[in-house]
């Protein structure tokens, strides 16, 4: 089965009204009055109250990491690859992700103007009513969506050349891809190194403190990183399964309750740990 069939491309965008703005004549009465030289500092506005547009930056920073956690990198225009395997489970928790979004941006237009008004009493002699949109505007400041479109295909082309030059780019092609991918395949070891080192690092410091997420991102990982194993690694599926058999069986209250395990695990942690970094490098 070639590439194209098991992944596609996925291009995630998010964009939100910041709402503040720079002041020339604030900045400049500032640097007048402190007799500053040259460029020292720039004076922002908060347009609207930070808590009122929380909640979007809050619902934007989740499909981010969600977004993240999902795919592997691809290529550098902002591309990222998305699996076959796990396309159900990303376009569903996008819909959610999206709705909750819309939802929030929609109440928040909803109040927009009463907000302004708000914000107009506390900025006194700095409110300027140019600096905001207008309200008919207002929403088209906010962004939510995704573009999903199939991986280059190296058989692909709808112009006619020269056979030496499609064999060319043919190679050219399928050598990017090779790289892309291995790139890809790397993220799925680095991620596993990054929270195995975590634990270890964790457990073996008697005296340190840690969240229930120490084992919870473990568990999490080994469950996705199937759907992300796109080249069916059997080196990473059998270190998938060593550490969900080695580092999730105790819960974090044992972990913490019981110097044996604590010591047992850090052990087996710091064991795989060593037999990870040789694909790190």
């Amino acid at each position: 089965m070639q590439l194209q069939d098991r992944a596609m491309l996925v291009f995630l965008t998010i964009s939100q009204w910041t709402a503040r703005k720079h002041d020339k004549k604030a900045s400049q009465d500032i640097a007048s009055k402190y007799q500053v030289r040259g460029e020292a500092g720039k004076y922002h506005k908060i347009l609207i109250a930070k808590e009122e547009l929380q909640a979007i930056k809050k619902i934007a920073g989740q499909a981010r990491s969600f977004h993240y956690e999902n795919t592997l990198p691809w290529s550098d225009d902002g591309n990222r690859i998305l699996t076959a395997d796990n396309y159900f489970t990303y376009a569903a928790e996008f819909q959610k992700l999206k709705a909750a979004f819309d939802s929030h941006v929609s109440e928040f237009c909803r109040q927009y103007q009463t907000l302004v008004s708000m914000q107009s009493q506390r900025l006194n002699g700095l409110y300027d009513p140019a600096d905001y949109p207008d309200p008919s505007l207002i929403h088209h400041k906010f962004k939510f969506n995704m573009l999903i479109t199939p991986l280059p295909d190296s058989d692909d082309f709808r112009v006619k050349m020269q056979q030496q030059e499609i064999t060319r780019i043919q190679q050219d092609i399928s050598s990017r891809e090779r790289e892309l991918l291995a790139k890809a395949m790397k993220e799925c070891w680095t991620r596993l190194y990054d929270v195995v080192r975590h634990m270890s690092e964790k457990l073996s410091d008697q005296e340190a403190t840690f969240r229930d997420s120490l084992v919870g991102n473990i568990i999490k990982l080994v469950q996705l990183l199937p759907k992300l194993n796109l080249t069916h690694d059997q080196e990473l599926e059998s270190m998938r399964k060593q550490i969900e058999s080695k580092l999730t069986l105790a819960t974090p209250e044992e972990l913490r309750n019981s110097p044996r395990v604590r010591k047992n695990v850090a052990e087996e942690a710091s064991s795989i740990l060593e037999n990870l970094s040789g694909y790190v490098q």
